[in-house]
This record gives structure tokens, sequence and C-alpha cells, in this order.
């Protein structure tokens, strides 16, 4: 698993903690977003490896996690990187303290769906 599980493209340096099973600590830890980017890992314990994101176009790639010539798969890590939003307007622009008011965002590089915030 991944957390956070996306970030933006074209940024790199997000922090991105990978939690698995039997990490272990090594000089060669590396982290590989997709097919071309490969990061150093930083072991924090035999469940959790720190990595800082590369840059990325618009996508979802696969992350794995290897010590030297071993790689580890990690099946269900995958990382999405999100486009930049350019512009974006919300409606309405105030609601009750206590919350609960729907709101529609409207603008440029919007992923398309919904989703509750």
């Amino acid at each position: 698993a991944l957390r956070p599980s996306y970030g933006l493209s074209g940024e790199a340096g997000q922090v991105v903690t990978v939690l698995g099973r039997h990490f272990e600590q090594a000089e060669e830890l590396m982290c590989r977003f997709g097919l071309d980017g490969a990061v150093r890992g930083l072991y924090m314990t035999s469940t959790m490896v720190a990595c800082s994101a590369p840059s990325h176009g618009v996508g979802t790639v696969a992350v794995t996690i290897s010590t030297g010539g071993d790689a580890a798969s990690l099946s269900s890590a995958r990382f999405s990187y999100g486009a930049v939003v350019s512009s974006c307007s919300i409606y309405p622009t105030s609601g009750p303290a206590s919350g609960g008011t729907v709101v529609a965002l409207t603008g440029a590089d919007l992923t398309k769906g919904t989703q509750d915030l």
C-alpha cells in the first residue's frame, strides 16, 4: 500500500510511504515508480519504506521496492500522477459552519467524475 497514492504530475519530491512486509535495510534500497523513475528509498521499519516520488507525466505507475538485484513487486501499489489544475472556480463560495453544503468545481484540467472530499 502507498500513503499517499497520488501526486501532481511534473512535481518531484513528494514523500510516499510504502507499506509492505519483509523490507530489509540495505545501501541499495531503491523505489521504482514505473519503468523509468528509480529513486533511493529510506528504510523506516521492516514494514515501511519512504520514497521521494520522481517527476512524471499524468498517469498511473506501478511501484516496486528493491535491495540490490532483488525486487519486491507490490501488486496493489500504484501511484497516480494527476494534472495540475490550471484554473478553477467554486460555487457556492461559502456555507454554514456546520458543513454539509454541496459545492461544484468548474475549470480546466480537472479529472472527470465525482469525489467526496
